[in-house]
């Protein structure tokens, strides 16, 4: 029996039944237990402190641990790089099942440690503030910024580059404004341009086995919105996030001076929190990047089996693989895949792998349901500093994504890449849950947007429309308007 009291909430992410089933039915096998209930992530609460206990008596662990880990996320990378090469149309049913076995294996590999991150970070945390007296939520948060760029960070920076350079041209800009995508695109040189961009940034549209892969009318579209500000805004926005690294360096130097921090343990220790914050990221990047190119690969596996690759993702791993052994989908299987796509749960029960839906899906779901009050105020932590004011825009799932408009407060349980396209346009981010190295905290930092993380409540005391002030100063959002008074 499931007790909420045991288990805690760690993040929310919008996949399917492949994906959580290969993560939860390994991470059981090492008594590291996860449950996933319709884009709920909860861990234990006594590994948190059975881990903390661990790190705490030789921190160094961790970059051990780490490196070991990094070795198997690069594997899987190479797996994948291999399978894209391959026309799977070619393969008989048994070759198939084999090239899916081999990447179902890579998986399991890199699923053994797929949630260490967030153990990691609460054991350092929690160390640092035992050890630096008086360090206050925002220094915290600083110190926990990675040292290197994300992926994300990366196809800003060129999506800005390519838009300074045609902002130069007065004719060119005209082009890229007033026509269509597809006359831009006989110009060769600009294809060029644009056809990199998708090819080494469409991976970012995906989560695990969910997610589309970014277009290149996105980025076509994404280039139009930055040319409709004038050259000096675009270099602005340019050089804040080519300086972030140099922003945050400083910062970290100051906060050093302000605590005067000398101790090389203390020192060590700012160097892991670094380390766990990439990391944790960067885990994420090279499963979504596999993911991503194993899609020719599940495509064919859904159509040998006559379904859609959306259909395909909700089924388990062991579901996918034993309807290949018989080259067919079952009925029984195919009535469930309706049932999941409006929800659905995973946890372990005695070894076994359980799916839940429906009335009981909304049964444990409800056992886990936090309570709140109507409030004025939303406290939080602080992800990245800065105040902003705007109307709220909730995002419950991807389907609400269109909701999003520039200039919007982004409200959400939790951010994953999938969300970084509409972080763009919004000019604060409030969570109501994640840590210090989520994926929230990190890419409001490499953004320079003001963000509140594990807020707990905000998605339920926000609504659409709601005129708020978000002071990631202190941590504090203010309601100044709610939409039905405006």
């Amino acid at each position: 029996m499931v007790k909420p009291k045991e288990w805690i909430l760690v993040t929310t992410i919008f996949v399917n039944p492949l994906t959580e089933s290969l993560f939860i039915k390994e991470l059981n096998k090492i008594d590291l237990p996860a449950l996933y209930l319709d884009g709920d992530v909860y861990l234990r609460k006594k590994d948190f402190e059975k881990i903390y206990h661990k790190i705490k008596k030789n921190p160094i662990i961790v970059f051990q641990e780490i490196k070991k880990q990094k070795l198997q996320f690069k594997n899987l990378l190479k797996v994948a790089q291999k399978l894209n090469k391959i026309n799977f149309r070619l393969l008989s049913l048994k070759e198939l099942l084999s090239k899916t076995t081999l990447f179902f294996d890579s998986l399991k590999k890199i699923s053994l440690f797929i949630d260490h991150p967030f153990y990691f970070e609460y054991a350092i945390k929690k160390i640092l503030k035992e050890k630096i007296k008086g360090l206050k939520d925002e220094d915290l948060a600083m110190i926990f910024s990675p040292p290197k760029r994300l992926t994300a960070g990366e196809e800003k920076i060129e999506i800005l580059k390519i838009s300074l350079e045609i902002s130069k041209n007065k004719k060119l800009k005209k082009l890229f404004l007033e026509m269509g995508m597809r006359k831009v695109l006989k110009e060769k040189y600009w294809a060029k341009k644009i056809n990199h961009l998708k090819e080494k940034f469409s991976f970012l549209g995906k989560t695990f086995f969910a997610g589309e892969p970014l277009s290149l009318e996105y980025y076509f579209n994404q280039i139009r919105e930055f040319l409709m500000m004038d050259e000096k805004e675009i270099e602005k926005r340019l050089k804040e996030i080519k300086e972030a690294g140099k922003r945050i360096r400083k910062k970290k130097k100051e906060i050093l001076k302000k605590y005067r921090i000398k101790d090389k343990k203390i020192l060590n220790l700012i160097k892991i929190a670094e380390e766990v914050s990439f990391y944790r990221n960067w885990r994420l990047e090279i499963t979504n990047k596999s993911t991503f190119l194993s899609l020719s690969l599940f495509n064919e596996i859904a159509r040998r089996l006559g379904i859609t690759y959306k259909d395909l993702v909700q089924l388990t791993f062991e579901e996918i693989l034993s309807s290949l052994k018989k080259g067919k989908l079952s009925k029984k299987l195919k009535t469930q895949i309706d049932f999941r796509k409006k929800g659905f749960g995973v946890l372990v029960v005695k070894n076994k792998l359980k799916i839940l839906t429906g009335r009981n899906l909304e049964k444990l779901k409800k056992k886990f349901e936090i309570s709140y009050k109507e409030t004025k105020i939303i406290k939080g932590i602080i992800g990245n500093s800065g105040i902003a004011r705007g109307k709220c825009v909730i995002i419950n799932s991807p389907k609400d994504f269109k909701k999003v408009e520039k200039g919007n407060v982004l409200v959400t349980k939790m951010t994953t890449t999938e969300f970084v396209p509409f972080l763009k346009k919004s000019i604060a981010l409030v969570t109501d849950i994640g840590g210090l190295t989520s994926h929230a905290a990190i890419i409001s930092r490499e953004l320079n947007i003001p963000c509140i993380i594990g807020t707990k409540i905000a998605t339920k005391v926000l609504k659409d429309g709601d005129l708020v002030e978000v002071d990631a100063n202190k941590g504090v959002i203010k309601i100044l308007k709610k939409y039905d008074k405006l």
